[in-house]
């Protein structure tokens, strides 16, 4: 009698879906181990998320990396693009500035010359950033304004959510001021309500929606 089938993939994306992140990176890292059972670069991006969150930081970044490199070899700008601004947003946590710098310009590399994308709107959170530490309300204003717009054209409630904590002026701040990227993108959608009976994400949901100019 043939040993039974265990559905490693089906079971770690329903841990993932359900924020389960020490069963996700148990699953993703036994199927990850095993040559039959090769993951995917959403597979890699999920494992990276679930290492982050069950405490395993060093294989958070390698997952991310590989993730990475399978969507660049795939002609996947997008994919390659958040995978890019997610190892900018990890290395800056990590207190690594300048590595985080450079995949910064990365992420801008896969994604600015793309028509209007769900995956723009980490981008636009960083020109807001930067416009603030220069002092430009205007520039902040405007990027945090075009977040929006690509948050409400993708229907991701973690996208919109999001935009509503980007950064702003001193003067528009809707929130309490002193919150950094990184801690509001990985936890603003774990902290926020769940009235609307959404099940909140700490990682945001970025959809694979069509891409569309004008926004």
């Amino acid at each position: 009698m043939s040993a039974p089938v265990i559905d490693r993939a089906g079971r770690a994306r329903d841990a993932v879906t359900h924020e389960r992140w020490a069963e996700a990176y148990t699953l993703l890292h036994a199927r990850d181990r095993h040559p039959d059972e090769a993951l995917t670069p959403e597979d890699l991006g999920a494992l990276s998320d679930a290492a982050w969150w069950s405490g395993h930081l060093d294989e958070s970044v390698a997952a991310r990396l590989r993730a990475h490199s399978a969507h660049v070899a795939a002609g996947d700008h997008r994919g390659a693009g958040l995978a890019a601004w997610w190892l900018h947003h990890e290395y800056e946590g990590l207190g690594r500035p300048a590595v985080a710098a450079g995949w910064l310009h990365r992420a801008r590399h896969h994604l600015d010359g793309l028509p209007a994308c769900p995956e723009q709107s980490f981008l636009a959170w960083a020109d807001a950033e930067e416009a603030i530490a220069r002092g430009d309300g205007a520039a902040a204003l405007a990027a945090t304004g075009r977040m929006t717009r690509l948050a409400e054209a993708s229907g991701s409630p973690d996208l919109l959510a999001l935009s509503r904590q980007a950064p702003r002026p001193v003067a528009e701040e809707k929130e309490p001021a002193g919150a950094s990227a990184q801690e509001t993108v990985r936890a603003e959608a774990s902290s926020r309500s769940t009235s609307s009976g959404g099940r909140p994400s700490a990682v945001p949901t970025v959809p694979r929606t069509s891409c569309s100019a004008g926004l």
